[in-house]
């Protein structure tokens, strides 16, 4: 019996940690020189101020990335929006900005391929994207932006939620595990 219960137990570790680790790939970001304003500007889907007040991390076991969700509060904009809150989401890189809870930034926001079923708005280092007090170049270009005029609240679209092909991966390790189990124990009572 505890023989039986010891590999169990062992498999059951060995596979959990089998489908908990793997690889990753990782890449440098290169990004030629930095685009003019003008340019970025034109090629923004959105052009915003805005605080981080919500930085949310997941990780995405089928595409083995972590995903990033930042939460701002926006504070001006120029094009694109007309919200009083804006979430951004990328799957993170090299090319990712390192964004900070409370700090203020200037976004030059454009659609993220990589999230073909829904309309997600991305920024990346090889953009404008900057502090405010870095900014200070693009906002001489771009001049007095204009308030939200849409009050919206996203705070629940950052609430933690379990992926369905996480709970795809995990439905067969637990049966698995639930089946060997219900043959130890039935084992146990012959």
């Amino acid at each position: 019996m505890v023989k039986r219960l010891f590999v169990f137990a062992a498999c059951l570790a060995i596979g959990v940690f089998m489908i908990t680790i793997g690889s990753s790939v990782s890449y440098a970001c290169k990004c030629a020189e930095l685009t003019p304003v003008g340019k970025e500007f034109e090629k923004s889907a959105a052009v915003f101020t805005g605080k981080v007040i919500g930085i949310k991390e997941e990780k995405d076991i089928g595409k083995d990335a972590r995903t990033e969700k930042v939460l701002f509060e926006v504070s001006a904009t120029w094009k694109g929006l007309t919200e009083s809150q804006v979430i951004l989401e990328y799957y993170q890189d090299s090319c990712s900005i390192d964004f900070r809870k409370g700090q203020e930034y200037l976004v030059y926001a454009r659609e993220n391929p990589d999230f073909k079923n829904k309309s997600v708005l991305t920024t990346g280092v090889c953009d404008r994207t900057v502090e405010v007090e870095k900014a200070g170049e693009d906002l001489t270009f771009l001049g007095q932006g204009t308030s939200p005029v849409n009050q919206v609240d996203l705070q629940k679209e950052m609430e933690w939620s379990v992926p369905v092909h996480t709970l795809m991966m995990w439905l067969p390790v637990m049966g698995v595990a639930g089946i060997v189990g219900w043959f130890i124990w039935k084992g146990a009572k012959s």
